[in-house]
C-alpha cells in the first residue's frame, strides 16, 4: 500500500510540472511546458513544479491493494472496485479545484495497478506459485 504512493511522490519530485491553476493560461505564473521539457531561459520559473502526477489520487488508488487480502474473486473485485473508485473520487476533486490534469490522475491510477501486480507475481515467485494475475 506505500509503494505506490511513495513512487509517486518521487515522480513528483523529478517531473518538474505545474499544475493547472500554476499555468498562465488558466490565471497562473508559469508558461506552459511538457512533461520533461525544458523552459526556454527567458521563460524559466523560480521554482521547480510538484503537481505531476497524482499525490492524493495515488492514496485512493492504493486501496486496489487491499485485493490481494481477500480469498475469493468476488472479494478481490470489491477491493479493486473500492480502491478505484476512491482514487477517482480524490483524483475528480483535485481536478474540479485546479490540481491537476485528467492525466496526471489516469498516470496515478496505471502506476499503482502496476505496483499491486509486481508486488503480487514477486509474492508468487518467492512462494513457488505459478503466476497468475
Amino acid at each position: 500500500m506505500i509503494t505506490g504512493p511513495a513512487l509517486i511522490g518521487y515522480g513528483k519530485s523529478v517531473s518538474n510540472v505545474f499544475c493547472p491553476s500554476e499555468i498562465q493560461r488558466y490565471g497562473g505564473d508559469v508558461p506552459y511546458v511538457r512533461v520533461f521539457k525544458t523552459y526556454s531561459p527567458d521563460q524559466k520559473p523560480n521554482r521547480r513544479g510538484r503537481c505531476f502526477p497524482a499525490g492524493h489520487a495515488s492514496g485512493g488508488f492504493a486501496l486496489m491493494s487491499t485485493a490481494v487480502l481477500a480469498r475469493t474473486r468476488r472479494g478481490q473485485l470489491r477491493g479493486v472496485i473500492i480502491g478505484f473508485v476512491a482514487g477517482v473520487v480524490m483524483g475528480t476533486y483535485q481536478m474540479l479545484k485546479g490540481a491537476h490534469f485528467l492525466s496526471h490522475t489516469v498516470t496515478t491510477a496505471l502506476v499503482c495497478w502496476l505496483v499491486v501486480l509486481g508486488w503480487v507475481a514477486l509474492a508468487q515467485k518467492l512462494n513457488g506459485e505459478k503466476l497468475r494475475i
